[in-house]
């Protein structure tokens, strides 16, 4: 979760999340996908009203652009959550 409000019974959560998938090749061309999704969830009375997710954003990350062991996901979904904390505030 990154951000969260209520009014009266109504709570709207702001929740980001994430997987990193390893594609081992048989040539040995590995490469990652990470993927990066957004979401929004109303709860009223701590009931699960409506939700809704979207991509934010997939990167791929080849064998060619050195070892896929390197690859740090969390500045990217650093990135990710500062854009879309910056697009609250803007409302």
């Amino acid at each position: 979760m990154y951000a969260a409000s209520k009014d009266g019974e109504r709570l709207l959560v702001h929740f980001i999340f994430d997987f990193a998938l390893y594609h081992y090749a048989q040539s040995g061309s590995d490469w990652d996908t990470h993927s990066i999704y957004l979401g929004e969830a109303v709860f009223i009375k701590g009931k699960l009203v409506s939700k809704s997710v979207s991509s934010a954003r997939e990167l791929t990350v080849q064998e060619q652009q050195g070892s896929t062991d390197w690859y740090a996901p969390e500045p990217a979904m650093r990135e990710i959550r500062e854009q879309a904390c910056a697009k609250l505030a803007s409302r």
